[in-house]
């Protein structure tokens, strides 16, 4: 596992948290990220594909 740091505004931090805690319930921010970031890999591999 990589450990990293990235720059975020604080509304959009704040505006993402406020939904993860309401879907899912405590500390699960990054969970969501590791999602998302999976997604969005997937997502560029099927565009590859299909060039």
């Amino acid at each position: 596992m990589v450990k990293t740091t990235i720059n975020i505004p604080d509304k959009t931090w704040t505006e993402f948290l406020v939904i993860v805690l309401k879907e899912r319930g405590g500390r699960k921010a990054n969970e969501v990220i590791i999602e998302l970031i999976t997604k969005y890999l997937q997502a560029k591999k099927e565009a590859q594909k299909n060039e």
